[in-house]
């Protein structure tokens, strides 16, 4: 594969390089910023109350926790691409892109009634050990209990605002960010309605554009091309460069998603922190699925429909289901879509003329994010 004069050895010292600066650069300077800000919102109690404060703290917990911080470093790469010399400021600016994910997370696990998150209990859950000391019945502690997370899930929504607000930007650039990323995370949480609501149709009737319009929503635009955007707007981009940060990052979130999934099914457990039959468990409708429901014969998708969604999944079964979207070609169409969406995305940025450093970087990390084993 060659692009602009790269071979592929040259691409994967970009990786490499891309990999580093978001693992030694990036992601250690938005932890630091996120927990200077997360200490400064206990200044913002109008007076000393122990629930507020625990709420901030498990705010802090949650943001802490660790995670790839791929949206916040995308902003800055954004920024710089456009030529931005602030970096401080856009790395100020980047945590509101993290803190969206936060509050994003803290909802979903109510919606998925996850346990965990990141090796942790979710925020539901910690609200729910807070209420043992109390005699409510099961139904009442889970009630209040999620309640409480929802709310400070919005608690960190409206936090994100300042964050957005306070670094040293002109007023017009921040507006126009700050409504960029309202309208990514309005189309963010209209693909959670379609994913949600997939959950409800019987597994056959699901289709590739189900599964490709929810990841062209929920990361795509959530996860690449809108922080690149935003970052871009706040170092003054024009529209033509914007255009060419979707046209990257469009392709490359679905790529990435793709590789997610694959990653979900027949990736290595002690490299992606997660059993690897949990995706099958949780009957998720992946492309992986699809397509192999699409390819079976009768007695295939009737065992894969059997297995899908089966909470005590056996491993033999696993393998079983595993085995069919191998035989009926579905892994390998996934794999092909995602280096093929890849390609387009890597097309979109060779002849960008924007800042080499920040155009390497997108380069190098599009590798990393659809060759990964984690």
């Amino acid at each position: 594969m060659t692009k602009r004069g790269w071979n592929y050895g040259d691409i994967m010292n970009l990786s490499e390089m891309a990999i580093k600066r978001l693992k030694e650069v990036h992601k250690l300077r938005i932890d630091q910023e996120l927990e200077k800000a997360l200490e400064k919102e206990r200044e913002f109690m109008p007076f000393p109350n122990p629930l507020f404060l625990d709420a901030v703290e498990k705010l802090k917990d949650f943001n802490l926790r660790g995670g790839k911080r791929l949206r916040p470093a995308f902003l800055v790469e954004g920024y710089r691409c456009v030529g931005g010399k602030d970096l401080d400021s856009a790395y100020q600016a980047s945590i509101a892109i993290e803190g969206s994910e936060t509050y994003l997370l803290i909802h979903d696990d109510v919606i998925d009634e996850d346990a965990l998150r990141r090796g942790k209990p979710t925020v539901h859950k910690m609200y729910s050990a807070d209420l043992e000391r109390f005699a409510l019945p099961e139904a009442k502690r889970k009630h209040i209990s999620e309640g409480l997370a929802m709310v400070l899930g919005d608690v960190q929504a409206t936090i994100n605002y300042d964050w957005f607000l306070k670094p040293n930007f002109p007023t017009g650039l921040k507006v126009k960010a700050i409504q960029h990323f309202n309208e990514i995370l309005r189309l963010t949480c209209y693909g959670q309605i379609l994913d949600v609501m997939s959950e409800t149709k019987p597994a056959e009737e699901v289709t590739e554009e189900d599964v490709i319009t929810i990841h062209r929503l929920k990361t795509s635009a959530y996860t690449i091309y809108g922080p690149l955007q935003i970052g871009a707007i706040l170092g003054g981009a024009s529209e033509d460069e914007l255009k060419i940060f979707y046209e990257y990052g469009d392709p490359l979130g679905v790529a990435f998603q793709l590789q997610d999934d694959i990653l979900g099914t027949f990736g290595d457990p002690k490299k992606t922190g997660k059993p690897v039959h949990s995706d099958l468990k949780e009957g998720k409708r992946t492309l992986l699925i699809v397509k192999a429901l699409e390819n079976a014969d009768d007695h295939e998708k009737r065992e894969l429909l059997a297995f899908l969604g089966k909470r005590d999944l056996t491993d033999k079964e696993a393998d079983t289901a595993r085995g069919i979207i191998k035989e009926t070609g579905s892994l390998e169409y996934s794999r092909e879509m995602a280096k093929r969406l890849a390609d387009q995305s890597l097309k979109a940025v060779e002849n960008a003329d924007f800042v080499e450093e920040g155009k390497e970087y997108l380069i190098g990390i599009a590798e990393y994010l659809i060759n990964r084993d984690v």
